[in-house]
């Protein structure tokens, strides 16, 4: 009988221990969340009413976002090429992360580093070639919208803002060109800027290039190549003004891409 009330005894401390570490961590996470929302919003009440700035345009943006890296899958690659080309492709390393894939007559399929592609092949209602691409990369962890001539591409349920496929057909040819970063796995690595500091750094952007207002803002990822065989995807705000548009990255806050009026 002893035993047993001790045993009793000692589940319940445990229960009560693992409750007050419960209560412990949700009161963190609360106080840490209210501190980046005051963040967020002083942040916002520093732009001038001009820039047309509101808090809850950026509360719904995610509080961070993670790099990834992977390495470049050169096995989906070469499928692909093999999948879509008529006759046995053969393929050659160019260097500096380039391979073609050949067959006979005109058709190549060529790969560059940061999944960059591009080829031609001979047109034919038999191969359905978006489908290929689609296949191959919800193997690499990326969904795709799209399934006619045009793919956009997701990871993470967020659009890989430079990441798509084209294709064009020309008579009895096909022209395909495109961003597919395929990689056999994806790593987190680091982890983005805080809402509040990225609207300060979108202030300053907007106040250098003299971009009038703000009509949009949306968390994507940015497909990128550190060397010729490993992918990134960098967290970055893609964002729209009245005078123009651009990507930043919530990484290091440098400009992606940009298209100013």
């Amino acid at each position: 009988m002893e035993w047993k009330k001790a045993k009793w005894l000692i589940i319940a401390l445990l229960l009560a221990v693992n409750i007050v570490l419960g209560i412990n961590i949700a009161t963190r996470y609360t106080r840490a969340l209210s501190r980046e929302l005051d963040s967020l919003r002083a942040a916002v009440e520093i732009a001038p009413e001009s820039y047309g700035f509101d808090f809850e345009t950026f509360a719904q943006l995610p509080r961070y976002m993670y790099s990834c890296r992977g390495t470049r899958d050169l096995l989906a690659e070469s499928y692909i090429a093999s999948s879509i080309v008529h006759g046995t492709a053969g393929s050659t390393d160019e260097g500096g992360g380039i391979y073609i894939y050949n067959s006979p007559g005109i058709e190549r399929v060529v790969f560059r580093r940061g999944g960059n592609m591009a080829g031609i092949v001979t047109f034919d209602q038999n191969i359905n070639i978006p489908e290929v691409i689609i296949e191959s990369a919800r193997l690499s962890g990326l969904d795709t919208e799209g399934t006619g001539d045009e793919l956009a591409f997701y990871y993470d349920e967020y659009p890989v803002s430079n990441a798509y496929y084209s294709q064009t057909v020309y008579g009895e040819y096909t022209s395909l060109t495109g961003v597919v970063p395929l990689a056999d796995s994806w790593t987190r690595q680091e982890r983005g800027r805080s809402r509040g500091e990225m609207v300060l750094v979108l202030k300053n952007i907007m106040e250098e290039h003299s971009l009038g207002s703000l009509l949009g803002v949306k968390a994507v990822y940015f497909a990128e190549a550190s060397d010729s065989a490993t992918h990134l995807l960098t967290p970055a705000w893609q964002v729209e003004c009245t005078g123009g548009s651009f990507v930043v990255s919530l990484i290091d806050k440098s400009l992606l891409e940009t298209d100013f009026k």
